[in-house]
């Protein structure tokens, strides 16, 4: 009988995963924590969207208002919402913190 492995749509970043290694930029930080659910360029194009469930575009006029408060950002990065699983605990502060920079930055243009 074949065996079909899948990963659920909520669950593009394992509860209680680390980081394989150290990230040096908020780049590195995104591909490995953020990449899979909202894509390689942040327009929600990641593994989720295979299911039907893809994570939301942060290139969204709208998302940069709303985060750009980069307080309110590493806030959301910690605790999650929705879908998205909380990465208090996942990412060190500096980790958080080098990837709400590089969100703010990059992403919500």
């Amino acid at each position: 009988m074949p065996f079909l492995m899948v990963t659920l749509p909520w669950a593009c970043s394992e509860r209680g995963a680390t980081l394989p290694s150290t990230p040096q930029t908020g780049a590195e930080v995104f591909a490995v924590a953020c990449a899979r659910c909202h894509g390689p360029d942040g327009r929600g194009g990641g593994a989720a969207a295979v299911f039907g469930s893809a994570a939301p575009d942060l290139t969204r006029p709208g998302l940069k208002v709303t985060y750009a408060d980069r307080p309110a950002l590493i806030e959301l990065l910690k605790e999650g919402r929705g879908q998205m699983p909380p990465h208090r605990g996942r990412l060190s502060p500096e980790d958080l913190e080098k990837v709400g920079a590089f969100v703010a930055e990059h992403v919500l243009k």
